[in-house]
């Protein structure tokens, strides 16, 4: 029923639009209809219906960032239904089309960064974005351009802990970078997954119930077992699978009222 509705509004939306194209809110009323069906349509994992949304949307955007180049607000919105985009092709298994998206999605960031350098939000939305790219290119077995970007996103990641130490995702984007450095490396002796485990304890000890955190921290954990019997040390892989399994224990016991 909220389908039919919101459907409704979208068609209402598109017919005010064409009215007068020069009128910027009645174009985003076109925007919001489509947006409100992809949410819709992606909650009930109808996710054909959901991108053919987004697509549309994606092409408003496109045509929004040529005409109001100058404007970072805009340019951020459609990084936004780019990343909408990567996600909904990484959870349909299509890997080359998230990566153009999440590239996309890169690019946009980069370019507000580039234009308001001062910029925190942007510099914190362009890390973000090279860690989904990251994600993608080593699905893909891309690892030397993994390399690269995790490069980038390292020095982001080091670069905002420095201005605010006690920013917790900014914590959380260090270890990621650290752990992706340890799994990427060609010699595993290096020590990024021993910082990385660090920061995900240190930030887990905070929010313990922030299933997130404790997922990279499980998989850092158990990275450091795979590596510690090579290294001639089963008792530290026998442990640190101890850790992993405790941190796991909770999120799958379903507490009854």
């Amino acid at each position: 029923e909220a389908g039919l509705w919101l459907a409704r509004y979208r068609d209402n939306g598109i017919k005010l639009a064409a009215l007068d194209r020069t009128n910027f809110a009645w174009q985003q009323e076109e925007a919001y209809g489509h947006t409100n069906l992809a949410v819709l349509d992606e909650s009930l994992g109808n996710l054909d219906a959901a991108k053919k949304s987004m697509l549309s949307l994606h092409k408003l955007y496109a045509d929004w960032v040529n005409k109001y180049p100058e404007d970072l607000q805009i340019r951020a919105d459609f990084a936004a239904k780019a990343s909408w985009l990567g996600s909904i092709n990484l959870q349909q298994g299509n890997l080359q089309e998230a990566k153009t998206y999440f590239i996309e999605l890169t690019d946009l960031f980069e370019s507000n960064v580039r234009d308001e350098p001062d910029s925190v939000l942007w510099k914190e939305q362009h890390l973000y974005a090279l860690q989904l790219l990251l994600d993608v290119q080593f699905m893909l077995g891309e690892l030397e351009d993994a390399r690269n970007t995790n490069g980038q996103a390292l020095d982001s990641a080091q670069n905002l802990v420095f201005r605010d130490p006690v920013n917790h995702a900014w914590q959380m984007s260090l270890g990621i970078s650290k752990y992706w450095q340890f799994e990427l490396s060609t010699d595993k002796a290096s020590p990024p997954i021993h910082e990385a485990i660090e920061i995900f304890q240190k930030v887990n000890k905070i929010e313990p119930r922030n299933e997130v955190v404790a997922l990279w921290l499980i998989k850092a954990l158990l990275s450091h077992s795979r590596m510690s019997p090579q290294a001639g040390d089963s008792e530290q892989a026998l442990k640190n699978t101890g850790l992993a399994s405790a941190l796991i224990q909770p999120f799958w016991v379903i507490e009854k009222d």
